[in-house]
C-alpha cells in the first residue's frame, strides 16, 4: 500500500477488508508507513458508493471445514467471498485498478 500511495497519493488508494479486527490491524501498521496518511483503510460495507483509483483487498480466509461439511457445503470455507453481492461491491470500487 506505502508504495503504491507514493506513486499515485494517499486520496487514490483504499484498502478494503471485511472483518473489523482486520480493518483495525491494517490502520495501526498503515499509521507507521510515510505517506499513508489519508490513505482510506475500511470495510467494504461502508465502501458502498465510493471509487478510488486503486483499491487493494485483504482477505482472511475462514478455518477449514472438515471433510463432511466441505462436500455437503462446498463454499461453507470461502468466508467473506462466498457473499457475491458484497465481493461484487468490493471488486468493482476501483476505476484503474
Amino acid at each position: 500500500a506505502s508504495t503504491l500511495v507514493g506513486r499515485v497519493g494517499a486520496k487514490s488508494v483504499a484498502v478494503l477488508s471485511w472483518y473489523n479486527a482486520q480493518i483495525a490491524e491494517l490502520r495501526e501498521r498503515l499509521r507507521s508507513h510515510p505517506g499513508c496518511n489519508g490513505l482510506h483503510v475500511g470495510s467494504v460495507v461502508t465502501a458502498q458508493g465510493s471509487e478510488w483509483d486503486y483499491v487493494l483487498l485483504s482477505t482472511v480466509r475462514n478455518a477449514e471445514a472438515n471433510d463432511q461439511t466441505r462436500r455437503s457445503k462446498p463454499n461453507v470455507h470461502l468466508g467473506c467471498l462466498a457473499d457475491r453481492h458484497l465481493l461484487n461491491v468490493a471488486v468493482t470500487r476501483g476505476r484503474l485498478g
